[in-house]
């Protein structure tokens, strides 16, 4: 899955500023229901903040992926909001919690409801392209929506050429390196 295929230009937001979780949530919910009519802020708000009260979803490096499931979604849709600030992300409003640092890029994810692949599939393709540091480094510092766009395209890209490649390699290899790899390096 391609972060084209799920990140519409007009659901990126840069150098918001936010005070916390919530006003952070809500930004990505307005995101969501500007570019998509369907979609009421309130509603999208609601399912994430519901989600969000079962876990963080801080997912640490300065990164939380919000995610929800509605029926009114079609698939798979991503909005992004980088704020200008770190937010405090942690259940308790602290800045910290297990080692997790505040927050700055913020990736909401909504999927069908009916569809609990296209959530797997999305958050994977989505956590993949935010590994790199350096990439987490270009999205803080982009100042356009355009800019965040070209850098998880040029992300995405890489990943592919990585992958073209890899499949030239033994695929006894790959298959015994990807299933020795830390839990944390697989989606």
């Amino acid at each position: 899955m391609h972060i084209e295929e799920l990140l519409n230009i007009d659901c990126i937001t840069v150098n918001m500023a936010v005070g916390s979780r919530a006003d952070a949530i809500n930004a990505l919910a307005d995101s969501f229901a500007s570019s998509n009519p369907q979609l009421s802020s309130a509603r999208v708000a609601h399912a994430l903040h519901e989600r969000e009260a079962l876990a963080s979803t801080d997912v640490g490096s300065g990164v939380a992926i919000p995610h929800a499931r509605l029926p009114e979604v079609d698939g798979a849709r991503v909005a992004i909001t980088i704020c200008r600030d770190e937010v405090p992300f942690a259940e308790d409003g602290s800045a910290i919690e297990d080692g997790h640092e505040p927050v700055r890029i913020l990736v909401g994810l909504l999927t069908d409801e009916g569809q609990p692949s296209h959530s797997l599939t999305a958050l994977c393709a989505v956590a993949s392209l935010l590994r790199s540091e350096e990439v987490r480094e270009q999205l803080r510092k982009a100042e356009t929506p355009a800019g965040v766009l070209d850098v998880l395209t040029a992300a995405q890209s890489a990943r592919t050429d990585h992958a073209d490649r890899t499949d030239r390699t033994d695929r006894t290899d790959r298959t015994w390196r990807v299933s020795a790899a830390p839990a944390s390096d697989r989606c």
